[in-house]
Order: C-alpha cells, then structure tokens, then sequence
C-alpha cells in the first residue's frame, strides 16, 4: 500500500507548470487592457486644405500555438478585395485597417481602407479624435490615448492562453498604429 506522502508527491509533480507568457520584443509594450478614463470628444477645425490628406494605418495579427493537447486546425481566412478611395475635397483621412491570423488559430488575414469625413471617428475599438496641424493623431485604443507624430509607429503586444477540453493553445496579439503624415492627394 503506498503511503500518503507518496500520493500527494506524486500529484504535485503531475501538476501543469502556471503559464507564462514570453518575452515582450525590445521596443514593444504591453496593450493596455482594463477600463480607461472617460475622454470628452474633441471638435477642431480641419487644419489642412481640401487638397492634402493624412494616412493612418492600423494592423491585427494573432498567432496561434498549440502548447497542450492536439490542436484542430484553424480557419482559413480569405483576403478583402482592394478598396477604392475617392480623394474627393471632403477627404480628409484615409484609415487602412488590416489584420491576420496565423498558426493555431488560422491563417490569412485581409485589409481595407476606409475613407474618413469627418472627425471624431470611430471603427470598432478605435476613436480617430483630432489631427494637429503638425500632423499630429490623436487617437483611442479600447478606450487609451494614442498620440502619433507624422511618421511614428506604436507597436505593442499581448499573450494569452485559450483552453479547450482537449487542447490549449497560446495566443501572441500584436496592434501598431503608424502615421503616415500629411500628403497630397492625388491628381483625379
């Protein structure tokens, strides 16, 4: 007959590691996650001509990695068609949105660009709130500022894991937001 201790040794060292996520990629923060303060929606006159234009590009991607178990395979996903951007006086953002998945979770991804009007903006978890005249874009994220500078980039990146009966699977998030400035339109 085995002894207690043996049984409660034995149980202890069958016990699943706690996960831990990896490393963050040097110059990538974590995502901001939880509630944010409440912002009051910011109203400011356009600050360029009706013949320039401001790009902001925003882009999902979530990887998938089967860590227990044997994972099903994940969806494919199919690409969007190209958008087609009227540069018409009224223009005064284009915002492309793209995402991706890969691994685990699927794979394929798509994008599109968005023609924007008038600010304050708002697709899904992200509010375009006002562009300086310096370029600068004033943005939320899930509810957290963002200011970008023309020509900057904000990477950051977030770890979980989804646990199924049979399997789990690691999932790596990374968002970027990059500004791509003010520029032209061009020539209809």
């Amino acid at each position: 007959m085995p002894r207690p201790w043996f049984a409660f040794a034995l149980l202890l060292a069958c016990k699943p590691k706690p996960y831990e996520p990896p490393p963050l990629p040097p110059g990538v923060i974590a995502c901001p996650s939880g509630p944010a303060s409440a912002r009051t929606p910011t109203t400011a006159e356009w600050p360029f001509s009706s013949e320039q234009y401001i790009r902001l590009d925003h882009g999902h991607h979530v990887a998938g990695k089967c860590i227990e178990g044997t994972c099903p395979p994940g969806e494919l996903l199919s690409t969007s068609p190209p958008s087609d951007i009227a540069f018409e006086p009224a223009l005064k953002l284009v915002f492309r949105e793209s995402f991706s998945e890969s691994g685990a979770v699927g794979s394929g991804g798509g994008q599109g660009e968005i023609p924007v009007l008038e600010l304050p903006f708002t697709l899904n978890d992200v509010t375009i709130e006002s562009v300086a005249p310096d370029g600068t874009i004033t943005l939320t994220h899930g509810g957290h500022e963002l200011v970008l500078a023309p020509g900057q980039r904000w990477d950051c990146a977030s770890y979980s894991v989804r646990r199924e009966a049979d399997h789990a699977i690691e999932l790596s998030s990374s968002t970027y937001f990059h500004n791509h400035g003010v520029a032209p339109k061009p020539a209809p």
